[in-house]
Parts: structure tokens; C-alpha cells; sequence
């Protein structure tokens, strides 16, 4: 919770947090990222709702490294 609150500082109309669903097995992604992680920011740039944003990061990203902050309940 106290996640989402500091990011309601940030941006009081907050609806949404992108998060992981499930990982390719075998991807480098699976060694790092596990269900239910919230997407914070990709290549230093905060996502919050921005789904158009995340989505043009994911597509600009193909088959590179990318740094990407998440957060993980627990």
C-alpha cells in the first residue's frame, strides 16, 4: 500500500499499475520477474497508467536489455 500511496502523490487520479502476469520459461525475464511484480518505471522513464508509454518502450526494447524498476509485495 504504501507504494501505491507514493504514487498517488505523484498522480492523485491513479486507476491502474501495469504488473506481471506470467513470464516465457526460459526467458531472462523468468529468472528475474515473478507474477504479480508492478511495473514502476522502464528505461528510467515512469509508467504508472501510461500504457501507451509502456508500450512503445516494450516495442522500441526488442531483443535489447532494458532497465526496469518493479515492485514486489513481499
Amino acid at each position: 500500500q504504501e507504494a501505491v500511496d507514493r504514487m498517488r502523490q505523484i498522480k492523485p487520479n491513479l486507476k491502474y499499475i501495469p504488473y506481471v502476469v506470467r513470464t516465457l520459461p526460459e526467458s531472462p525475464s523468468a529468472k528475474l520477474l515473478k507474477p504479480g511484480d508492478w511495473i514502476m518505471s522502464l528505461e528510467n522513464q515512469l509508467i504508472m497508467d501510461n500504457l501507451y508509454l509502456f508500450d512503445q518502450l516494450v516495442d522500441l526494447s526488442v531483443k535489447k536489455n532494458v532497465s526496469l524498476s518493479v515492485y514486489r509485495h513481499g
